[in-house]
């Protein structure tokens, strides 16, 4: 009785195994179509909160008041709800970043032109937001640098060395 009960006992455990695979098999599965019906509902959020700072590049590179683009493109119902939602569902490293970029932006709004310099670079700010976003819908972790979000985004800052563009400020 005693090989009866090895074997019997063998073919159990190896059935549990399998079970305890499969399981662990479907939880990931599910895990990875969790992820990414999150970042299909996440991408048209994050892409109605870019929209009035896709405006006002579109603004400066044309030679108009990038800070009045702002205000007049961020001022719909959508815009607003697309607000709510993010505070609701985004990150908090997301939302500290968007509430930087934010009061840099209603800071130089309020502020006139000769005080303007005194804003951490809405450039770095805006970086450091798409960076976030980034990282919230894909690898957390990236060999991409902060600088090459900037050179993307600002193609044409002019020649000026990317330092200065930064202002080199502490990485948090």
């Amino acid at each position: 009785m005693d090989v009866m009960e090895l074997v019997v006992g063998a073919l159990g455990g190896g059935g549990l195994v399998t079970m305890i695979s499969q399981w662990l098999g479907r939880r990931a599965r599910r895990r990875r179509e969790e992820a990414r019906a999150l970042r299909e509902a996440r991408t048209p959020l994050y892409r109605e909160l870019l929209r009035p700072w896709a405006t006002t590049l579109a603004a400066a590179r044309a030679g108009q008041d990038p800070v009045q683009a702002l205000a007049g493109s961020a001022d719909s119902a959508e815009y607003n709800l697309a607000l709510y939602e993010f505070a609701i569902t985004a990150s908090d490293d997301l939302i500290r970043s968007f509430s930087k970029l934010m009061f840099a932006a209603s800071m130089c709004e309020a502020l006139p032109e000769a005080e303007r310099s005194k804003i951490e670079e809405p450039r770095k700010l805006m970086a450091d937001f798409v960076f976030q976003l980034r990282r919230d819908l894909g690898p957390r972790k990236t060999s991409l640098e902060r600088d090459d979000v900037i050179r993307v985004l600002f193609p044409h800052s002019g020649n000026a060395d990317i330092s200065e563009i930064l202002r080199e400020t502490p990485a948090e």
